[in-house]
């Protein structure tokens, strides 16, 4: 039996997070990544046994299911989703050239701008049919 594939828990409410999520659809040649809102019952059931500083994160969280499930939050989410989308997102990875701190710096900002920037979501990320399977909480 294969392992299970990835999970990207996303904020639900906030543009950013939905373009991503759509950009993840677009360039996910493998078709396996998984997505749940953050505060959905997919989302909740994930977290059930992360630490706490993962529980509270106001963040991207990638998932790698498991016996021993493994939780990335802020750049490390990005990170991890953009070594997986590979192609051109493996730029991406030069960010880890960058200290760790400055990197979670980095994401915080942009994490605290977003709405003003864009505004909350205007509309929930609803995926195609095709892909609909992919979304834990619409299965």
């Amino acid at each position: 039996m294969p392992p299970a594939p990835p999970v990207l828990l996303y904020d639900g409410d906030c543009a950013l997070c939905s373009r991503a999520v759509r950009t993840a659809l677009r360039w996910d040649r493998r078709g396996t990544l998984q997505f749940a809102a953050l505060h959905g019952p997919a989302a909740t059931a994930l977290l059930a046994r992360a630490p706490v500083e993962v529980r509270t994160a106001d963040s991207l969280i990638w998932v790698e299911p498991g016996a021993s499930p493994q939780y990335l939050i802020r750049s490390d989410a990005v990170l991890a989703l953009a070594h997986y989308l590979g192609g051109w997102a493996t730029v991406a990875q030069l960010a880890r050239l960058l200290p760790h701190d400055w990197r979670d710096l980095g994401y915080t900002a942009i994490a605290r701008r977003r709405m003003q920037w864009l505004g909350p979501s205007r509309s929930c990320v609803l995926p195609p049919p095709h892909d609909r399977p992919r979304f834990l909480d619409l299965r």
